[in-house]
C-alpha cells in the first residue's frame, strides 16, 4: 500500500502560499463574524430572543459557508490532482476553469449525499428508537447510536463521491456509485486511510489549539467574543485549520487515484480468471 506516497504528497501540497492564503481568508471571514456576534460572557447570558437572533445570524452564515466551501472544494480537488511529486503545481487559472464547470454537479452531489444520510438515519435510527421504546422506553436512545452508526457506514462507502464528481466529471448518482464501487473492493485499505487521515488531522488540530488551551489553563479564565487574546488564538487555529484542510483535500485526491488504479487492476484480474475458467 502506497500510504507513504499518498500522505507524503498531502503534507507537501499545503506549502503553496497562494493556495494556503485562499483557504485562510475564507476560514477567517466565516469565523470572525461569529466571534463579533458572540457576547464576552458566552451564550448563557443570552435571552431566548437573543438566542433566536443569534441562530438567525448563524444559519445564513452556514449556508454561505456551504456554497462557497463547495466551490473551494472543487478548486482544491482539481489543484491537488495537478500537483506532482516533484513539487510542481498546476496553474490556478486552469483549476478555476474546472471549478466553474464542476461546481453545480458537485453541489448536487453533496446535497444528494446528505439527503441519503438523512434517510439512512430516519430508517435505521427512527426504526430502532421506536422498537426500543416499545420494548424498554429507558433505552430508546440506543436507537440514535444505531442511526449514527448506519450514517458512518454509508458515509464511509460514499466518502469519495465529491472527488469522483470533480476529477472524473461524473453526475451526482454516478459519483455515488463510483465511490461505492471503489471502496467496496478496497475496504480494508480505505479504512486504514481514513483512520490515518483522522489521526493526522486530529493531532494537527491539537497543535493549533495548544496555545489557547495553555492560556486558559494558566489563567483559569475562559472568555468569549472578539477579545484580543481570542483573536490571536483564533488566527493560530485558522492557520493550522487551513493547513489540515489542504492536507485532507490532497490526501483524498491521492488516495482516489490509487483506488482507480487498484480497482482497474482487480477488474482486469477478474476478467482473466473468467477467461481461464
Amino acid at each position: 500500500m502506497e500510504f507513504s506516497k499518498i500522505f507524503g504528497k498531502a503534507f507537501r501540497y499545503p506549502l503553496n502560499l497562494k493556495l494556503f492564503f485562499i483557504l485562510f481568508v475564507f476560514s477567517f471571514c466565516i469565523t470572525i463574524p461569529t466571534m463579533i456576534y458572540m457576547p464576552t460572557q458566552g451564550l448563557e447570558t443570552f435571552s431566548v430572543s437573543e438566542i433566536k437572533a443569534f441562530f438567525g445570524f448563524l444559519v445564513p452564515l452556514w449556508l454561505v459557508s456551504f456554497f462557497v466551501g463547495n466551490f473551494l472544494a472543487a478548486f482544491y480537488f482539481d489543484s491537488a490532482s495537478r500537483y506532482s511529486s516533484k513539487m510542481k503545481y498546476g496553474k490556478l487559472k486552469d483549476s478555476f476553469e474546472t471549478t466553474k464547470k464542476r461546481y453545480l454537479p458537485l453541489l448536487a452531489t453533496q446535497i444528494l449525499f446528505f439527503i441519503i444520510l438523512g434517510i439512512v438515519f430516519l430508517v435505521f435510527g427512527g426504526f430502532s428508537m421506536l422498537s426500543f421504546y416499545m420494548v424498554l422506553p429507558s433505552i430508546f436512545l440506543v436507537g440514535i447510536f444505531i442511526g449514527v452508526l448506519a450514517i458512518v457506514v454509508v458515509a464511509f462507502f460514499l466518502f469519495f463521491c465529491p472527488v469522483a464528481c470533480v476529477l472524473d466529471k461524473l453526475g451526482p448518482v454516478d459519483s455515488l456509485k463510483t465511490s461505492f464501487k471503489f471502496v467496496k473492493v478496497n475496504k480494508i485499505n480505505t479504512f486504514v486511510f481514513c483512520l490515518i487521515l483522522f489521526i493526522v488531522v486530529f493531532f494537527i488540530g491539537l497543535l493549533g489549539s495548544f496555545p489557547s488551551t495553555l492560556y486558559y489553563i494558566t489563567t483559569g479564565s475562559v472568555t468569549y467574543g472578539l477579545t484580543a487574546e481570542n483573536l490571536l488564538f483564533t488566527i493560530i487555529n485558522i492557520i493550522f485549520g487551513a493547513y489540515t484542510g489542504l492536507f485532507a483535500y490532497s490526501a483524498q485526491v491521492n488516495y482516489y487515484h490509487y483506488l482507480k488504479k487498484e480497482t482497474k487492476f482487480i477488474s482486469k484480474m477478474t476478467v482473466k480468471k473468467k477467461k481461464i475458467n
